[in-house]
């Protein structure tokens, strides 16, 4: 195919944007005041500076940030304190929990918890608002369901300087 004259003064629309881009792309020359150097900046360079110039982040988002770094250092903090325990007593325990079967189906995972709270509090002699149950332990208890607890549960006690016992599962 053989260009004409007129195809060749004819341009399409994306050749008009090349050209576009190409004149906004050739640097324009700005004086600085004071320094009396003449100084090169595309207008892509002044767009960035415009862009760097107006906040990054909004406050709500600066405040949803915040909260996940406070949560994280509470997260820190409790892992930190759960390594500092000083253990002043340590035991393993069989816990019966058949007396939970006594009880209505839809009640008996609760009942079985609650008397594991009270087993551990009397075994280890703290009150009942010390115990801690591990969130594995309570999943082992209930693993057949709400309706059909564990009728005994190997358990390692274990009671810190500060009163507080901490029932997990034993290995």
């Amino acid at each position: 195919m053989v260009l004409t004259e007129e195809d060749k003064l004819f341009k399409s629309p994306e050749e008009k944007k090349r050209e576009e881009k190409l004149i906004e792309e050739k640097p324009q020359k700005t004086e600085t005041a004071g320094a009396g150097e003449k100084k090169e900046e595309t207008e892509k360079e002044k767009a960035a500076k415009a862009i760097a110039a107006l906040p990054a982040v909004s406050k709500k988002e600066e405040k949803k940030e915040a909260k996940k770094e406070d949560k994280k250092k509470e997260k820190d903090e409790k892992k930190e304190k759960e390594k500092k325990r000083e253990i002043v007593l340590q035991r393993v325990f069989v816990v019966p929990l058949e007396k939970a079967y006594f009880k209505p189906r839809s009640h008996r995972a609760r009942v079985a918890t609650s008397l594991l709270k009270a087993f551990i509090a009397k075994h280890m002699k703290v009150s009942l608002k010390n115990v801690r149950i591990a969130p594995e332990l309570n999943s082992l208890v209930r693993r057949k369901g709400d309706r059909k607890p564990a009728k005994k549960v190997r358990v390692n006690a274990s009671k810190d300087k500060d009163g507080i016992a901490l029932a997990e599962p034993a290995k």
